[in-house]
């Protein structure tokens, strides 16, 4: 879909959007690989009703703009964005992440997740480690932008403690405020699905 949108690829423009898709071999064990190795570092998130929202927005115009093959595969994209937001759920509620599909032996306490209903998400990430600092961010959706500036990585560190300061707690803890969170995600996700099979 982004080839066709945003990076105007022309042997796209004609392609529709399908869940079979094109990815070789090597795309999926490099996935893995930086899956693994992700779900082992300790992460903390600050989620709000935009950090999905987003994923949303990108489904809703992919199908109205005709980038599905057909219904169906808009339909199987919700179901899997619904699993997944399952599998987050389950994961902030243990505080720990595990692989797709599988079961929480014991809490890792690797996963601290914020809800913060007043921040808009800019998707930045900050790394903090002995060797080296780092900010990264977004552009353009599918560039980042990295830096080891320690004025500026000191900056966004304080703000994102800030943030973190008027934030709620989810992960391991505030059931009702995760549920009801996830909750919300789930409906507007159903109620867009109920939408599509209407058409």
């Amino acid at each position: 879909m982004w080839q066709r949108m945003l990076l105007g690829i022309s042997s796209y423009q004609e392609k529709n959007f399908t869940l079979s898709g094109n990815l070789e071999a090597i795309h999926y064990e490099l996935g893995n690989k930086i899956l693994d190795y992700y779900i082992r570092l300790p992460i903390i998130e600050l989620w709000n009703y935009e950090t999905f929202n987003g994923i949303m927005h990108q489904v809703e115009y992919a199908w109205l703009s005709g980038f599905f093959s057909d219904k169906s595969e808009c339909i199987q994209l919700c179901h899997s964005l619904d699993d997944f937001l399952h599998h987050i759920q389950k994961q902030v509620a243990k505080s720990t992440r595990i692989w797709l599909g599988s079961e929480i032996n014991e809490s890792s306490c690797n996963y601290t997740v914020y809800l913060n209903e007043v921040f808009l998400a800019d998707n930045t990430i900050l790394v903090e480690n002995d060797v080296q600092n780092s900010i990264i961010m977004t552009y353009n959706t599918l560039n980042i932008l990295k830096t080891h500036n320690e004025v500026f990585f000191t900056q966004v560190k304080s703000a994102l403690l800030k943030l973190i300061e008027s934030a709620i707690l989810i992960s391991g803890t505030s059931a009702k405020e995760r549920n009801h969170f996830f909750s919300g995600l789930h409906e507007k996700l159903q109620k867009f699905v109920e939408s599509v099979k209407q058409q």
